[in-house]
C-alpha cells in the first residue's frame, strides 16, 4: 500500500497547478486553526460535508486530507488504528460570477421528489440503507443514486463505523445555509 500511495502522490503532484497546491495548504491550515476553537465533530462535519465516524475499539486517529480532484467524493481508508479520509476541499477555479458548483449541487438535489421523500424520512431519525429502500419502494440501485446525490450535496450525514457506512441522518445545516447563499448570489 505504501508503494501505491507513493506512486499516486508522485503522479498527483507532478503536474498539479501550483494555485491548487496553495489552496490545499490553506485549507489544511484553516482546519488546524478551526480545531483550536471548535469541537472536533463540527470541524469534521464542515470539512467532509456530512461524514461522521463512530468511535470503535482500536481507532486512535482520524486523518483528514484535503483533495481537489475528489469533488464531491470522499475516499476512506483504514490503516490499523488510523482512518484516512480524503475529502473535497470544495475549491472552484471557474467563473466567480456564477454560484459555486457545490451550491448548485444542493439546489439540484432538492429538485427531485424521491430525494425530498428521503430527506423527510430522515427527518424522523437515523435510517439504514435498507430501511430507505423499503420506504421508497424503489430498487437498491436507484435509491443508492439518490442517496449519492444527497451525500454529494451535503444534505445528509453518512455515519461510518470504520470503512462501513451504517446509516444516514438528515443534515439540516445544509438546508439552513442554502437560502442565504442564494440570496447573496442574487444581490451581487
Amino acid at each position: 500500500m505504501t508503494y501505491v500511495l507513493t506512486e499516486w502522490n508522485q503522479q498527483y503532484f507532478r503536474s498539479v497547478d501550483l494555485s491548487i497546491l496553495e489552496h490545499l495548504q490553506q485549507e489544511a491550515q484553516h482546519r488546524r486553526e478551526q480545531l483550536n476553537h471548535s469541537p472536533q465533530d463540527e470541524v469534521l462535519d464542515d470539512a467532509t460535508n456530512g461524514l461522521m465516524f463512530r468511535p470503535f475499539n482500536g481507532l486512535e486517529k482520524l486523518l483528514l486530507v484535503p483533495q481537489f480532484h475528489f469533488q464531491p467524493l470522499n475516499v476512506i481508508l483504514s490503516f490499523g488504528d488510523t482512518i484516512v479520509c480524503h475529502y473535497s476541499a470544495r475549491m472552484y477555479t471557474g467563473d466567480q460570477e456564477y454560484i459555486p458548483t457545490h451550491q448548485l449541487r444542493v439546489i439540484r438535489s432538492l429538485g427531485e421528489k424521491n430525494r425530498l421523500k428521503i430527506m423527510r424520512y430522515l427527518y424522523q431519525g437515523p435510517r439504514t440503507f435498507i430501511e430507505i429502500v423499503r420506504h421508497l419502494k424503489l430498487s437498491k440501485g436507484i435509491t443508492h443514486d439518490h442517496l449519492s446525490k444527497l451525500r454529494g450535496a451535503g444534505l445528509v450525514y453518512a455515519h461510518f463505523e470504520g470503512e462501513s457506512l451504517v446509516e444516514y441522518t438528515l443534515r439540516p445545516r445544509a438546508l439552513e445555509q442554502i437560502l442565504p447563499n442564494v440570496m447573496n448570489y442574487l444581490k451581487q
